[in-house]
Parts: structure tokens; sequence; C-alpha cells
């Protein structure tokens, strides 16, 4: 079983949440937003268990083992590193 979270939460990641659910032995555990309220209706939709408001949190999750950036694309570089 593969474990994905997502930065961000506009439309790239619903589209991807959606293809993540079609997939066996894939799943997304964790999502990561500035905006709570954001975050928890499309984890809601896509049935994604954790949010983050802190980035390092999301990186120290044991569970999670594949980050998918999807925010502006300014914010890759800062995210990644």
């Amino acid at each position: 079983m593969m474990n994905i979270a997502t930065i961000g939460t506009g439309s790239i990641v619903d589209g991807i949440l959606s293809a993540i659910n079609e997939l066996e032995d894939v799943t997304c555990t964790a999502m990561y937003s500035r905006k709570r309220e954001t975050a928890q209706e499309l984890a809601g939709k896509h049935g994604v268990s954790t949010i983050y408001r802190d980035l390092e949190s999301l990186f120290s999750d044991t569970n999670v083992d594949l980050v998918y950036i999807a925010s502006p694309n300014s914010m890759h570089y800062e995210q990644a590193f």
C-alpha cells in the first residue's frame, strides 16, 4: 500500500484524488492546506483522514510515502525543501 499526501486543495488536487480513488493499493491519507475549511470539504469528498496546516507536521508523518505538491508553482521549491 502506498500512502500519498497532497499540498494544496485546488482543482488539480480534486482530479488527482479522483484518479487515486480508482487505484488499488494507493490511497491519499493526508492533505496540507493553509485554510482548514477548504481542506475539510475536499478531504470529506475523497475520504482523506488527516488535514495539516503545518508542513513540518505533514513531512513528519511516517504514514506518508509520497507528497504531491499542487500549490502555485512559485511555492514548489520552498515546500519541497
